[in-house]
């Protein structure tokens, strides 16, 4: 069997008597939904999903539930009582079948007056013993402009009109297909929504979106070469549109890329997640990662502008900047470190971290391959939905 792990964010807040439905994929504001099937993502391969996992931040009055739901229904074996702050966890699994729809539920029944809950982060594992491998993609609820990319991955949020900035860069061959998306806003539309290999469309994944609903391509499918840049892509030549989430599936039992958007300055250190979180001068090492023991490796960064002084883009792990896994940035555009490697321990934290003791340096994105393995070997597979920020408040 080979794992992956879905762990995800976002600042949303819920308020007490609605009933609000969270994607496995986003990372910022506005992910939430009223209705589920804006929320749910498609599970194209039957799946076992076990050790779910809920790092809360803070939480006042009755204890609350984090359901995992599949098509519509709480499983209830894997659900997680948060009874206070930090990480809990159900050690449980629960079979899901091929196609099911699945998202996440907070239940706060019982709250009451001015009771709160801010629930930092939420991971899930699952596995199958196929080839065929992680579900990534992403969620939003803003009015998507045209000639946009979006990277892979399953923090995918931040879209950009270059795809430099944007394409991670493959390690090694793969190959994705099952392309989704749910449009929840169309007026006078006319576009398409595909995926991207080194800037230009696929001829073979991809879907004509004209009005609202959702769309699949369950036929074609795109290989992807070691040094291949690849994103999703929506193209609009017509009207405007909302996409509540979109996903695809990647072809591997090795590794896969996880990444951020940043488009950040600095002229001091600055500690970033895997997500949607701004930067920040203080690192805040409790929440993110608990997914199993991995290997990371093949560190890579787009630089906007290159400042001046001593930079560097750093891999961050329990606490400390690595000493292994680390870009010193001398210029702008792709760059990459692809001989150290750094071991995570199954409750390690893990962020990225990057400095410049001169003029700012900015940048647009990190990559990392986490978890790395060696080709041709199966991998444990932690893919990252970095902090998820749920504030509850009751009235």
């Amino acid at each position: 069997m080979t794992q992956w792990r879905l762990f995800r964010n976002a600042g949303v807040l819920i308020e007490h008597g609605d009933t609000q439905y969270l994607p496995v994929f986003g990372t910022f504001a506005g992910v939430q939904k009223t209705t589920e099937s804006e929320a749910q993502a498609k599970a194209y391969t039957a799946y076992t999903f076990s050790d779910m996992r809920v790092n809360v931040g803070s939480l006042s009055g009755p204890n609350c539930t984090m359901h995992f739901r599949d098509d519509g229904a709480d499983v209830t074996a894997l659900d997680v009582s948060l009874t206070g702050s930090g990480w809990f966890e159900t050690i449980a699994s629960a079979a899901v079948v091929a196609d099911s729809l699945v998202n996440y539920e907070i239940d706060s029944t019982g709250q009451m007056h001015n009771d709160t809950v801010t629930v930092d982060a939420v991971l899930i594992t699952y596995e199958h013993a196929s080839t065929e491998s992680p579900l990534l993609g992403g969620a939003s609820s803003t009015t998507i402009d045209v000639g946009r990319y979006v990277q892979f991955g399953t923090n995918g949020h931040f879209f950009n009109a270059s795809a430099d900035q944007q394409e991670v860069i493959f390690k090694r061959s793969q190959a994705l297909n099952n392309l989704r998306i749910n449009c929840t806003a169309a007026a006078s539309l006319t576009a398409t929504f595909q995926l991207s290999k080194d800037g230009a469309g696929s001829s073979t994944v991809t879907l004509s979106v004209t009005g609202t609903g959702i769309q699949e391509d369950t036929t074609g499918s795109d290989s992807y070469a070691d040094g291949d840049g690849g994103a999703f892509l929506w193209n609009r030549s017509a009207g405007t549109a909302t996409i509540a989430i979109w996903q695809c599936q990647m072809d591997s039992a090795e590794t896969w890329l996880n990444s951020i958007s940043l488009a950040d300055n600095t002229t001091t250190r600055k500690y970033a997640e895997f997500g949607g979180e701004p930067p920040t001068t203080t690192a805040d090492d409790n929440w993110d990662w608990r997914g199993g023991s991995s290997t990371a490796a093949n560190l890579q960064c787009y630089v906007i502008t290159a400042g001046s002084g001593t930079r560097d883009c750093t891999l961050r792990v329990a606490s400390t900047n690595s000493t292994a896994v680390s870009i010193s940035i001398t210029t702008t555009g792709f760059l990459e470190d692809t001989t150290g490697s750094e071991s995570i321990g199954d409750t390690d934290s893990v962020q990225f971290t990057f400095a410049s003791t001169g003029t700012a340096v900015n940048l647009a994105r990190i990559s990392i391959e986490l978890p790395w393995s060696a080709a041709g070997v199966a991998a444990s597979l932690p893919i990252f939905q970095p902090r998820m920020r749920i504030v509850e408040r009751r009235f």
